[in-house]
């Protein structure tokens, strides 16, 4: 059984049809063999997805509810809360390889 990380862009491909790809759908099959671990901040990112694309009539609320409903279905580990772990891991890995500790704006 293999653990992997899965970003927000990668699920949210499962709700839209024109974003799913080779790749995004071998992620989702990929969970037969192991675990998906997130970083905490991730569902605030999935839910804020769906709530724009509900906004904006790209998907209707019974596809947001199923597109839920999937992840809750899904082996998909939050991990330990990033401001408990900034001054401690994040800091430390940060100096270590010379990074910031922020996602930088895109």
């Amino acid at each position: 059984m293999k653990d992997f990380v899965l970003g927000c862009s990668v699920a949210m491909s499962w709700c839209f049809e024109d974003e799913a790809n080779k790749f995004t759908n071998a992620v989702l099959d990929w969970f037969s063999n192991g675990h998906a671990l997130v970083p905490s901040i991730w569902t605030l990112e999935v839910a804020n997805v769906i709530l724009t694309s509900k906004r904006n009539k790209r998907i209707t609320k019974t596809q947001s509810l199923q597109f839920v409903e999937l992840l809750h279905t899904l082996p998909i580990v939050v991990g330990e809360s990033a401001p408990n772990r900034a001054m401690g891991d994040i800091l430390s890995l940060a100096r270590q390889h010379n990074l910031s500790s922020t996602i930088p704006p895109i």
